[in-house]
């Protein structure tokens, strides 16, 4: 019978891995909250408004705090903060990142004409409401478009590891 216990100890994340891993969540967790602001109910999350600030305050401290803890383990373990494999992924991550975020951007823009257009012709008031949209749909093109990236980066490293 073969055991599945490996000889080799697991091999530990690097600091660029940790911060690919960290920047997926937190794109994905961004994404969401604003997309529940925006588009979600508002009787739901106006007592979360409220304390909203001080929220986001409370997670950069946070993040503060771990990138602190991250820089002083890594500093003692003594590995090198960047080598020419994580130079390489990352900028295979932005590519990524970068072409998904131009293809979104390019059928925001196609939907944007085609729709105003059609609806300029049935309703011209409408057309004033979805330019006020535009910045809503930016924000979530650029959200899609930094998620890409740090997938990308993720599946890289895991890939590699």
């Amino acid at each position: 019978m073969q055991d599945s216990y490996s000889p080799l100890p697991p091999t530990p994340m690097s600091r660029q891995e940790v911060y690919a891993w960290s920047s997926t969540l937190s794109s994905i967790v961004f994404a969401l909250v604003y997309l529940l602001f925006v588009f979600g109910i508002p009787s739901l999350f106006e007592p979360i408004r409220e304390n909203f600030i001080q929220a986001v305050v409370i997670l950069v401290i946070v993040d503060v705090v771990f990138q602190t803890i991250i820089s002083i383990q890594s500093s003692q373990g003594g590995r090198v903060d960047r080598d020419e494999r994580d130079v390489r992924i990352a900028a295979v991550g932005f590519k990524i990142g970068y072409y998904v975020f131009m293809v979104a951007v390019l059928i925001l823009i196609g939907h944007l004409f085609v729709y105003g257009f059609i609806n300029s012709l049935a309703d011209p008031v409408y057309v004033g409401r979805m330019d006020a949209m535009i910045v809503h749909y930016l924000v979530a093109v650029f959200f899609v478009g930094t998620t890409a990236k740090s997938v990308a980066q993720v599946v890289l490293y895991r890939k590699d590891a």
